[in-house]
């Protein structure tokens, strides 16, 4: 099919005829060429964003340390236990009940190699 259009677009090309229908021929493969990288852009969007901060609903309540981050704090690393979000500090562990999360996402893996 392509030789054939080749041979259509050359031959009305060479009298002259047909260039409009050849620009209108590159600019829909331009366009089809442009909405399969948006798709592509789309879809590594949608992945990227399954890591980012989520609602607190969907919170795992199982003692998995997350960062969570609300209204009234910034980011910090609690944990779900006896029905109350707990955070802890290097020397103490207590109800973080008042911070009121709203969303969070996984803690990032520790680095990898020596640090």
């Amino acid at each position: 099919m392509d030789e054939v259009r080749f041979k259509f677009f050359s031959d009305k090309t060479a009298k002259g005829e047909g260039l409009e229908i050849l620009e209108a021929e590159l600019l829909l493969n331009e366009v089809e060429s442009l909405k399969s990288k948006l798709s592509a852009a789309e879809s590594k969007l949608r992945s990227l964003d399954g890591q980012g901060w989520r609602p607190i609903e969907e919170a795992p309540k199982d003692g998995t340390k997350i960062l969570v981050t609300s209204r009234l704090t910034g980011p910090e690393i609690v944990f779900f236990q006896a029905d109350c979000w707990w955070k802890q500090l290097p020397s103490e562990v207590f109800p973080a009940w008042t911070q009121f999360p709203t969303h969070w996402m996984p803690l990032p893996s520790p680095p990898k190699g020596e640090w």
